[in-house]
């Protein structure tokens, strides 16, 4: 019975469509109709019992709406889970110790400078220190530690002319002091770029013989001393002329002037000849000459070639004006040569005249500036001794002078100062961790704080880093016999580990080997975060291999519970070195002893 209804039906359906095809209708539901209706006259054998397939229901499609803003937010668990991990373990106990540890010094200092608006030289970039900076602010610190120095530490780095556009310091001693250089002016001579130090000289000699036996001249000293000194000064003279004193109108020097430098103290002139140079042999010794009464005549004349002459014009002014003093018999170029004398140099620079006269040691300027009033030596003596300008105006350089400057000295100012330290270390030492750093030990115990990784992790690192190499190498020649051990997405994968980790961490580390500075282990930080990242790319590398690759089961098995039992491993580590982590547990003498796991940690053992 069921059949027949369902075939009564069916025909019904068939009829109406027929209807319909004889219409021109133009309502959007009929066309719907007439199109399920056609399908119906072409399946009707296959026409379904189900009593749901009887209803026709009318359906219109609708268009899409377009998305002009969508916000997709995922959470990683394992990348949560990894930094609520190293939240908690660096401020677990960070108010201990109530002591300054390390460089906490250095940036309460800095802080408190920042919010007196007093200048100071920072080698680092200075963002950090100002967000602290904020921060203190905020808490309602005012900044007032007591500093002796207004002008503010490590200025004298900076060139002349930014010193002098700074409030107090070097400002308070050249705002007053004469614009341009002439005949009779008594002048200090620093070295513009690189070092901070001043033309210098002294009544001790150089050696008759240096150590390796070559002869010397003999002759009067001239150095850069990095300190000011009353024997910095010299005079400007004419080699034409002969009374000191500045007369109106003055005899100002100007580009190309060929000019003597007499030293204040001891009235003896800059002198050079064919004689090699103490500790730069391949350079010509600089002295002040003495009358031997031998076969060695004064080469005093000194030419002065200005090289921002298009800037600050032809004449030559005190600070502004950056010169070369070019010796006329040998067309040399006096020079700071960052070498430093032995004792009987007092350990000073070494000055001397370099044939490549186009290199920023040949540069110097007027600092301090005065004319000379008495032709008597002995006044003159007295008023270098007493020499005090008075501030009138200050020097200015615009903002984006200063700003080139200081990003200059940021750059470069580290190879200045090659220090020794007891806890400096070399970037070969720094993948086995040959040294740490003692940040902080207390007075009353052996509890410490001292920076040092985990060995473990520390040794696995740079084991992936040559096993990465090993496989990097491997593939490659294995490709260009055409052999393709990795589908072309997981090569590229292992590619991209390379490109971000491996490159990552060069950039971060082969430079340190071309610095002339003190380095220690906190350098290599950044480094050491590529090289971790790159193990643990490298782990899941060689588990898909195990997976997907080779296939045994038991080696996977096995390699997991490697795997399992290193990084246990690691946090067993991590938790026996806690106590040089947060310096809060008294140690012992055997304490110290039992976590030197290598000869060449230096921990401190003072209390027994």
């Amino acid at each position: 019975m069921e059949n027949i209804n369902n075939r009564k039906h069916k025909q019904k359906t068939i009829d109406q469509c027929g209807d319909n095809e004889n219409k021109n209708e133009k309502n959007t539901t009929e066309n719907v109709i007439q199109e399920s209706c056609k399908n119906l006259k072409g399946d009707v054998l296959n026409y379904s019992n189900d009593k749901k397939t009887n209803k026709i229901t009318n359906h219109i499609p609708r268009e899409e709406k377009t998305k002009f803003l969508r916000i997709n937010f995922e959470i990683d668990l394992l990348s949560v889970g990894l930094f609520l991990c190293g939240l908690l373990t660096r401020m677990y106990k960070l108010e201990e110790p109530k002591n300054i540890v390390f460089d906490e010094l250095h940036y309460g200092k800095y802080v408190s400078l920042y919010m007196k608006n007093t200048f100071f030289f920072d080698s680092h970039p200075p963002l950090g220190k100002q967000l602290i900076a904020a921060v203190a602010y905020l808490a309602g610190f005012d900044g007032k530690f007591k500093f002796d120095k207004i002008a503010g530490p490590h200025d004298s780095i900076m060139t002349s002319a930014f010193q002098a556009s700074l409030e107090g310091g070097l400002a308070s001693i050249t705002k007053g002091q004469p614009l341009l250089v002439a005949h009779g002016s008594q002048i200090t001579l620093r070295h513009t770029h690189g070092r901070t130090c001043w033309m210098h000289s002294h009544n001790q000699v150089y050696p008759i013989r240096y150590p390796d036996k070559r002869g010397s001249s003999h002759q009067q000293q001239v150095t850069c001393y990095s300190f000011k000194d009353v024997n910095n000064w010299w005079i400007v003279k004419r080699p034409n002329k002969h009374d000191l004193v500045v007369e109106q109108p003055i005899d100002v020097i100007n580009h190309g002037d060929v000019i003597q430098l007499v030293h204040g103290i001891t009235s003896r002139a800059l002198n050079s000849h064919d004689v090699a140079a103490p500790v730069s042999p391949q350079c010509q010794e600089v002295s002040c000459y003495i009358d031997y009464n031998v076969s060695m005549p004064a080469q005093n004349l000194w030419r002065v070639e200005i090289l921002n002459k298009d800037q600050n014009g032809e004449s030559w002014h005190t600070i502004q004006s950056l010169i070369r003093l070019i010796h006329v018999d040998t067309n040399t170029a006096l020079k700071f040569t960052g070498r430093q004398l032995p004792d009987w140099g007092f350990h000073q620079h070494e000055v001397a005249a370099d044939r490549i006269i186009n290199q920023d040691d040949t540069v110097w300027n007027v600092e301090e500036h005065r004319y000379t009033k008495s032709e008597d030596q002995k006044e003159r003596e007295r008023e270098l001794v007493t020499a005090e300008m008075i501030p009138t105006a200050a020097t200015s350089l615009t903002f984006w002078e200063k700003f080139f400057e200081l990003h200059y000295k940021m750059m470069f100012s580290g190879t200045e100062s090659v220090q020794n330290h007891m806890y400096s270390s070399e970037p070969f030492e720094w993948p086995l961790m040959s040294r740490g750093i003692a940040y902080w030990v207390s007075s009353t115990s052996n509890a410490q704080i001292h920076l040092i990784g985990n060995l473990l992790l520390w040794y696995s690192g740079t084991i992936g880093l040559l096993i990465y190499f090993v496989l990097l190498i491997f593939y490659l020649l294995r490709r260009r016999r055409l052999c393709y051990d990795l589908d072309e997405n997981t090569w590229e994968q292992f590619q991209l580990i390379g490109e971000l980790f491996l490159i990552g961490y060069l950039f971060h580390y082969i430079p340190y080997f071309f610095v002339e500075r003190t380095l220690f282990l906190h350098h290599y930080l950044p480094a050491f975060t590529f090289k971790t990242l790159l193990l643990a790319a490298l782990i899941e590398h060689i588990h898909y291999l195990n997976t997907h690759i080779f296939k045994v089961k038991f080696f996977n098995y096995i390699f997991i519970l490697l795997i399992s039992l290193w990084l246990l491993s690691i946090f067993y580590v991590f938790l026996k070195f806690t106590v040089l982590c947060y310096g809060a547990t008294p140690l012992t003498t055997n304490d110290i002893i039992n976590l030197r796991w290598k000869d060449t940690w230096d921990f401190i053992v003072h209390k027994n």
